[in-house]
């Protein structure tokens, strides 16, 4: 890894990261746009994707920070409040995750600091948003337990 993941996350969060984690993006060898159309679609994982690192917190806040998006600092907000917010940006895609986990039964009951940083380009078309749903999704499988 070129970057120094985990001392970005102890900068932005002033604790270690308790898991390291990687989810992939993906391309559509063939069906490309028909899969929301009924159509039938043949995707592969690729070897780029998306990195996260996690610590659960104590309280609940959720903190989160993606190297990709440096300018936009460490987005807060609490675990108990997921509604999207346009100002949120990017981390509406883990709050949907989120959301929808506890909406589905599971406990995600305290706050989490999770550092990105993805090896997607930006509007690729190479799943960058899905990568992260995925990440986040073993992220809070892992913290939580929840044996998805």
């Amino acid at each position: 890894m070129e970057k120094d993941l985990q001392g970005i996350f102890q900068e932005k969060f002033a604790t270690a990261a308790t898991g390291e984690y990687f989810a992939p993006g993906r391309i559509n060898l063939i069906g490309e746009h028909t899969d929301y159309n009924g159509g039938h679609v043949f995707p592969a994982s690729i070897t780029i994707g998306t990195y996260g690192l996690a610590s659960k917190r104590e309280d609940d806040r959720v903190r989160l920070y993606s190297e990709n998006f440096p300018e936009k600092g460490v987005i807060e907000f609490s675990i108990n409040d997921l509604e999207f917010r346009k100002e949120d940006d990017w981390t509406n895609y883990p709050k949907g995750m989120m959301k929808f986990l506890k909406s589905d039964g599971y406990t995600i009951d305290t706050g989490m600091d999770i550092l990105y940083y993805g090896t997607i380009p930006n509007g690729a078309g190479l799943s960058s948003s899905a990568s992260i749903e995925l990440l986040t999704g073993v992220i809070l499988n892992d913290l939580f337990a929840l044996s998805v």
